[in-house]
């Protein structure tokens, strides 16, 4: 049960050197203690443009919570930890929360399973009985999509995460925007697509989406 552990925050204006340096520097601290880390950038998401999203994952629930641990007592985040409360800080932290990966019983290439550097994101509620469904829903989705072009189609359930507690995340990635265009004539051309797409505005919907965003990854 993968855990997916997620910082989301905003760069102050004049800052973004700085919050690049500060972002390497926590990958690092990351690595040397047992996480992979990425850091993505909201570029089509609304309200949420221009924010920043510091990810993690782990393996299982008890692999986070012993990685998290060992990061508390490390001294070097210990001093970041304080940098991060000041005033002359690059960046404001405001939201993190934590979702754990949905075995969709799908599967995979190798090369569907490799990450892209552009990320697509749904978050969606589940309405009362629709469970089953919107979990059939997310296998055809997924499947869809990489049959499309798209990588490392997954499906998560928010544990941790204030209002948004519940809510299921489903997510691809794609090598470039090129990629991500040319994908989305699936969901005009394809039957398949035409179908998942029409029941989402249907009256009997098993979600409904209450948040879709396209991210881009920053090297570090």
């Amino acid at each position: 049960m993968v855990v997916q552990s997620t910082v989301i925050g905003t760069t102050k204006p004049g800052r973004w050197e700085d919050f690049l340096s500060q972002g390497l520097e926590v990958s690092k601290l990351f690595e040397r203690h047992g996480a992979s880390s990425r850091l993505l950038l909201a570029n089509l998401a609304g309200e949420q443009q221009g924010r920043w999203v510091f990810v993690s994952e782990h393996a299982s629930p008890e692999e986070y919570g012993a990685f998290t641990d060992e990061l508390l007592q490390d001294a070097e985040m210990q001093s970041l930890m304080l940098r991060l409360q000041a005033e002359d800080n690059p960046v404001v932290m405001e939201m993190q929360n934590v979702a754990v990966e949905i075995d969709l019983g799908r599967k995979r290439t190798k090369a569907a399973s490799k990450q892209g550097s552009i990320v697509e994101v749904h978050i969606s509620q589940v309405r009362p009985g629709g469970l089953e469904r919107s979990i059939a829903d997310a296998v055809r989705a997924c499947d869809l999509v990489e049959k499309a072009g798209a990588r490392n189609a997954r499906l998560f359930q928010m544990l941790l995460a204030g209002s948004g507690s519940g809510s299921y995340m489903i997510s691809w990635e794609y090598e470039s925007m090129r990629a991500w265009g040319a994908a989305q004539a699936v969901w005009a051309a394809d039957p398949a697509g035409q179908a998942l797409a029409a029941g989402l505005t249907a009256a009997d919907a098993p979600i409904s989406i209450v948040f879709s965003g396209l991210y881009s990854e920053i090297p570090l």
